[in-house]
């Protein structure tokens, strides 16, 4: 869980593990983020949104009823 007051030290190693992680998704592999993951990064969902894309993981329709999580996919 990310706290609510980060750095820009803590940002960037935030960002960092999120790229770390996305590299290991295998082909085929999917992601769900949780709203408490993204709700402290700048710009929120769509900051999230962005940095998911930067990674290579394609964005989906979230589940049925979960509308709090963002859905990924390496393809």
């Amino acid at each position: 869980m990310l706290s609510c007051r980060h750095g820009e030290t803590d940002l960037e190693s935030i960002i960092q593990q999120i790229y770390v992680f996305a590299s290991k998704i295998r082909k085929g592999g999917r992601i769900l983020i949780p709203e408490s993951t993204y709700c402290n990064l700048p710009y929120g969902i769509e900051g999230m949104e962005l940095l998911m894309q930067i990674a290579g993981l394609r964005i989906e329709l979230p589940l049925r009823g979960e509308t709090d999580l963002l859905a990924g996919s390496i393809s």
